[in-house]
């Protein structure tokens, strides 16, 4: 929290409740075993970039992580198109964004 650098009680209060929707939203993906949760729980630890264990492929932290970059990159399409991030991403030396 004190990397938050929040100054005010409902500052603190908004940040601490969007934390908390994101465990829960995590917590209910856990529980889910379904085709399309295990796709989701895929893409989101693909995301996260964390490495995967056979007996543990879905952790929670990767989950948040994933979350996380999910929801960066919906935050970036809403404000760039798909073609505006591959001419960006061009500029990176040895990208293909073919």
């Amino acid at each position: 929290m004190e990397q938050w650098q929040q100054q005010t009680g409902p500052a603190i209060a908004r940040r601490l409740l969007i934390a908390a929707m994101a465990c829960v939203v995590v917590w209910q993906l856990q529980a889910d075993d379904s085709p399309k949760a295990v796709e989701f729980k895929d893409v989101l630890v693909r995301l996260s970039g964390r490495q995967r264990q056979r007996k543990r492929p879905h952790t929670a932290p990767a989950l948040l992580a994933g979350l996380w970059v999910l929801l960066s990159m919906l935050s970036l399409l809403d404000h760039y198109t798909l073609r505006d991030i591959k001419r960006l991403a061009a500029q990176v030396p040895y990208f293909d964004t073919g």
